[in-house]
């Protein structure tokens, strides 16, 4: 059997970090060295949405949130992204909308290089060079 790719997206030039798809399969979102996330319509394979424009800092890895199917559209489509300048954004995909901008409270957090939702998405835990912290998803605190 021979694997052949679905779509192969233009060049980015730059190195991918990570890539998601989003929970229906619709979009694939890809971060990378540069800061800035591409949102990919699975179909065309065209870039359809691009995120955090303006900042410079790499995105180390992003992840969508879980979606009930009874959840409003205005609240769908939203991905979190780590940043390698120890915070945490939160966007709502097609809107380009940047919803929240978070981290370690004390401001100490260094680099982080992972996130992740719980199964339900009412929390997110994002790993960074030493720790790991878990945010409540509505409130964005540390989560007790």
């Amino acid at each position: 059997m021979r694997l052949a790719p679905g779509f192969v997206s233009e060049p980015c030039g730059v190195e991918a970090f990570s890539v998601r798809f989003a929970p229906d399969g619709a979009f694939l979102a890809a971060s990378g060295s540069h800061g800035q996330v591409s949102i990919y319509n699975v179909s065309t394979g065209q870039e359809a949405y691009r995120l955090n424009r303006n900042e410079k800092h790499p995105v180390k890895q992003v992840c969508w949130r879980p979606e009930r199917e009874d959840a409003p559209l205005r609240t769908r489509g939203v991905l979190v992204g780590a940043s390698t300048d120890g915070k945490l954004r939160q966007w709502h995909v097609t809107s380009g909308r940047l919803l929240q901008e978070f981290g370690d409270p004390n401001g100490e957090v260094g680099q982080l290089l992972c996130v992740d939702y719980s199964p339900d998405g009412t929390r997110m835990a994002a790993g960074g060079l030493q720790e790991l912290w878990v945010f409540d998803e509505e409130t964005k605190q540390l989560a007790v």
